[in-house]
């Protein structure tokens, strides 16, 4: 199997558009990067004070709008005791000028990590049947299940190496252009201002960020192994992972959305406590995508493994 992913990888790389997504992915991390050092204000965090201070006065004001609903009104009040908080423990706010900041900026890429990812994550097999080269690679004393669980593995390999890419370049750059001067990110749990550790924020979001990274792949090769087109596996799943929110509300109308993969595969929403469903919970969307990872995985090796190939 060993030598089967090696020979998956090193075909891999040998493409011009593997070369191309990877200078894609350099290039926006880069140029964001330099882009937020160039436009940085020279005062950048001095006059945070005087900022918290106009928002709390703000605050103040809206709060004595005549008939505010209840909901504007708990926002200004949690808006008052944020920067409150931030005067009272000289708590200066967090930047996207700083290596942190630089480093979230990385976990917010997973969305485009995942469609680098998917493209040739669609192609890896149904390229194959349009260069005529699966008749070779059909031939060798190896079982076709292992020859597709070579391909799958490569890509998820290559999805993760993109995304070590992204860690160590974003705190590379970070610490370069900012330094390790950073800010205090604040939430407030059950009426009480609380600081957050942005480190673990971060990793939390290139954890939870891996359901639609995953789900997006397995996907996406599902519809390439069995239609043998990668267009239309890049199409669906660029289409599923970009409009799927906007799918599920137009679909939540005529079906139980709570048991399609979309519902549940961006699972940043149990870290923002945003929901499709409301009710939803952790257990209950991993279970799901797991149900159909295994469905897109049978389908694949199954048409993969049965499919007659002309000689």
């Amino acid at each position: 199997m060993f030598s089967l992913i090696q020979n998956e990888w090193m075909k891999l790389w040998h493409k011009k558009g593997t070369w191309a997504i990877l200078g894609i992915l350099l290039l926006v991390i880069i140029g964001v990067g330099v882009l937020d050092k160039v436009t940085m204000d020279d005062v950048n965090n001095s006059n945070w004070k005087q900022e918290q201070q106009s928002m709390i006065n703000d605050a103040n004001t809206q709060l004595q709008t005549p008939d505010l609903d209840e909901w504007s009104i708990q926002m200004f009040e949690d808006q008052k005791a944020m920067a409150q908080y931030r005067l009272d423990n000289n708590a200066a706010p967090q930047v996207n000028q700083s290596m942190q900041g630089n480093m979230a900026l990385g976990a917010s890429l997973m969305v485009l990590i995942t469609l680098l990812t998917v493209i040739p994550g669609a192609s890896i097999v149904s390229q194959e049947y349009t260069d005529g080269t699966i008749k070779m690679l059909l031939t060798r004393p190896v079982s076709r299940f292992k020859i597709l669980a070579s391909k799958l593995i490569t890509i998820f390999l290559f999805g993760i190496t993109l995304i070590i890419v992204t860690i160590i370049l974003t705190t590379v750059i970070g610490f370069i252009l900012f330094g390790t001067a950073t800010g205090i990110d604040l939430t407030i749990v059950d009426g009480v201002v609380q600081q957050t550790n942005t480190m673990k924020d971060i990793f939390l979001t290139y954890v939870y960020s891996l359901g639609d990274f995953t789900m997006s792949i397995l996907f996406a090769f599902f519809i390439g192994t069995v239609f043998s087109s990668p267009s239309i596996a890049i199409a669906l799943s660029m289409l599923f992972l970009m409009m799927g929110p906007m799918i599920i509300m137009l679909l939540q109308k005529y079906i139980p959305v709570e048991y399609i993969w979309l519902t549940h595969s961006d699972l940043t929403q149990h870290l923002r406590k945003e929901f499709f469903i409301e009710e939803t919970t952790l257990f209950m969307s991993l279970t799901v995508l797991a149900i159909y990872a295994i469905i897109f995985l049978v389908l694949s090796f199954m048409t993969f493994i049965k499919r007659d190939v002309k000689a």
